[in-house]
C-alpha cells in the first residue's frame, strides 16, 4: 500500500474515481506496476552490491600486485648486490622482466640500473678504491660487489664488465620508442605523456650506446665514457647534463635534439665528437670545454642562446651552415686547428640587448637582398658569418709548447 501511494503521488496524484467500479482487471494492472517497481528498486540494489563487490576485489588485487612487486623487487636486488656476477646478471633480467609487466614501475626500475651503473668501477685494471658512496635513490642500499673493491681481479673485472654492459643494453633497449613516439614499440618503456629519466651522474660507461632513445631529464655530469660513445637521433625531452664528463674515444651526437638547457661546460672529448644537423632548442653551453679531436658543429640549429666562451678546439672546428637565434659567445675561445664558418647564418632583427661575441677576425655581413635575407621554414632575417677580408681567419694560433 505504501508504494502504490508513493507511486500515485509521484503520477500527480490522478482522481481515483472511476467510471464504473473497481475490477478484477485493475487489481492485476495495478499489481503488475507494484510487482515492477519492486524489481527495480531490487535491480538497482543489487547493482549496488555487486559494483561494491568489485570495488573491494579490485582493491584486494592492487594490495596483492603491490606485495607480488615488493616481493620480486626485493628479490632481484639482492641478487644485484651478490659476488658472483651470473647472480647480479640474474637481478639485471628480473628487473627487466618486472618493470616490462609493472608500467607504473618502470622508472623505479631504471633508477635501480643506474644507481648500480653509478657504483666506482675503473676498466680494465682492478679499482684501488672501495665504494664509500652509495648512489642517493631508489637502489642505494645495494652493496657493491667484490668487484668494486681493491681485492678484485682481472677475470672478475671481465666479470662485472658484462654485467655493467647488459645495464646499459637494457636501458637502451626500453628508451627506443621506434619510427612512431605516439604509437611506440611494446618494449618502450616510456609513455606518449611521460618520459623516463635517467641519472649516470659520475658513472664510467663502457662503449654506451643510447642512439635512436628518447629520454626525459639525463644526468651525466663528471661521467666518464670509456671508448665510443653514440647519442645520435637521441631525443632529450627535458633537460640535459653532460658538465664535466669525459670522452675517451669518438663521441656521436649526430641529429640529436636537446628540447631543453644543454650543458656540456667544462669537459673533455679526446677523440673526434659530431654534433651535425642536431635541434638544441633551448640554452646551450660549451663554455670550458677541451676538443682534443676534430669538432664538427654543422648544419646545428641553436634556437636560443649558445656559449662557447673559453673552450678549446686542438683540433678542426666545423661550424658550417649552423644557424644562430639569439645570444651568441665566442669569448676567449682557442683554435689550434682549420675554422670553418661557411654558409653560417646569424639571425638580424633582434633585441637590442642581444649579446654577440664572435671568433676573432668573423664577422656578421647583411645580405644585399631581402631574399638572401629569408631562410626557408624560418622566421626572420638572417645574415651570414665571414671571415673579414684582408685578415687571417681564427686558424693559425699555434699549440703551447
Amino acid at each position: 500500500m505504501v508504494i502504490g501511494a508513493v507511486l500515485w503521488w509521484l503520477l500527480g496524484r490522478p482522481p481515483l474515481r472511476q467510471a464504473g467500479g473497481w475490477t478484477t482487471a485493475n487489481s492485476f494492472d495495478f499489481a503488475k506496476i507494484v510487482l515492477a517497481l519492486i524489481g527495480g528498486v531490487g535491480a538497482v540494489v543489487a547493482l549496488v552490491i555487486a559494483y561494491r563487490k568489485q570495488h573491494l576485489g579490485e582493491a584486494a588485487e592492487r594490495r596483492e600486485d603491490i606485495k607480488l612487486f615488493a616481493e620480486r623487487f626485493t628479490k632481484a636486488s639482492d641478487q644485484l648486490g651478490s659476488d658472483k656476477a651470473p647472480v647480479r646478471l640474474a637481478g639485471m633480467y628480473a628487473l627487466e622482466d618486472l618493470a616490462q609487466g609493472t608500467p607504473s614501475q618502470r622508472q623505479t626500475i631504471v633508477n635501480v640500473l643506474c644507481a648500480y651503473l653509478r657504483m666506482p668501477y675503473d676498466p680494465p685494471m682492478p679499482s684501488k678504491n672501495t665504494a664509500t658512496e652509495h648512489a642517493a635513490d631508489v637502489g642505494a642500499q645495494l652493496l657493491a660487489p667484490a668487484e668494486h673493491t681493491s681485492s678484485a681481479t682481472p677475470e672478475l673485472l671481465k666479470q662485472e664488465l658484462q654485467v655493467r654492459l647488459t645495464a646499459q643494453r637494457i636501458l637502451a633497449d626500453h628508451l627506443r620508442p621506434g619510427s612512431s613516439p605516439r604509437n611506440p614499440m611494446t618494449a618502450y618503456w616510456g609513455t606518449p605523456d611521460a618520459d623516463i629519466d635517467i641519472d649516470l651522474t659520475g658513472a664510467t660507461l663502457i662503449d654506451f650506446k643510447l642512439d635512436d632513445c628518447r629520454i626525459g631529464t639525463g644526468r651525466f655530469e663528471g661521467a666518464t665514457f670509456s671508448g665510443w660513445a653514440r647519442f645520435d637521433r637521441v631525443t632529450f625531452a627535458g633537460d640535459a647534463w653532460f658538465s664535466e664528463a669525459a670522452f675517451s674515444g669518438d663521441a656521436e651526437f649526430t641529429k640529436a635534439v636537446f628540447s631543453g638547457y644543454a650543458s656540456f661546460g667544462h669537459m673533455r672529448f679526446s677523440g673526434e665528437v659530431r654534433f651535425g644537423e642536431v635541434t638544441f632548442r633551448g640554452d646551450t653551453w660549451f663554455g670550458g670545454t677541451t676538443f682534443s679531436g676534430d669538432a664538427w658543429f654543422s648544419a646545428v640549429t641553436f634556437r636560443r642562446d649558445a656559449e662557447f666562451g673559453e673552450a678549446m678546439f686542438s683540433g678542426d672546428a666545423w661550424f658550417g651552415r649552423t644557424t644562430f637565434r639569439r645570444n651568441v659567445g665566442f669569448g676567449e675561445v682557442t683554435f689550434h686547428g682549420n675554422v670553418g664558418f661557411e654558409e653560417a647564418r646569424v639571425r638580424l632583427d633582434v633585441r637590442s640587448s642581444t649579446k654577440r661575441n664572435w671568433p676573432k677576425c668573423m664577422v656578421v655581413v647583411e645580405p644585399d637582398t631581402d631574399e638572401q635575407a629569408r631562410l626557408p621554414n624560418r622566421q626572420g632575417r638572417w645574415g651570414y658569418l665571414e671571415a673579414v677580408t684582408g685578415e687571417d681567419p681564427p686558424t693559425a694560433e699555434e699549440p703551447p709548447e
